[in-house]
C-alpha cells in the first residue's frame, strides 16, 4: 500500500484513534506521522541471545526515524525534509 491509499488509511486510523485506542504497527511514514505516540521496535543479537527492544521516539529522533521510513536512512537530506514536511502537515 502507498500513495493515496496509505494517506487516506492515515485519516482513518486517526479518526478511530480518536475515540478507540489503536495500536498500529506500519513501514508507511505517512502512517507514522499521524501516532500520538511512536515507538520504534528493535530486534538485537549479541552473546548467543535475542532481545527485542522498544524505544519511544520524539523530537529528532522521530523526525530521523520518519526519515529512515522514506528513504532507508536518516541521514539524507531531501529524507529529513520530507519527514519535516509530513510531521508539520499531520501533526
Amino acid at each position: 500500500m502507498g500513495g493515496e491509499v496509505a494517506l487516506a488509511v492515515g485519516d482513518y486510523l486517526k479518526k478511530i484513534g480518536g475515540i478507540k485506542q489503536i495500536f498500529c504497527v506500519t513501514h508507511l511514514a505517512s502512517i507514522a506521522v499521524r501516532a500520538d505516540n511512536h515507538l520504534r521496535v528493535e530486534k538485537k543479537t549479541g552473546g548467543g541471545r535475542t532481545t527485542t527492544v522498544i524505544s519511544v521516539l520524539a523530537g529528532a529522533t522521530r523526525r530521523g526515524e520518519i526519515a529512515r521510513m522514506l528513504a532507508g536512512d536518516a541521514g539524507g537530506a531531501a529524507a529529513l525534509a520530507h519527514a519535516d514536511e509530513l510531521l508539520g502537515k499531520y501533526k
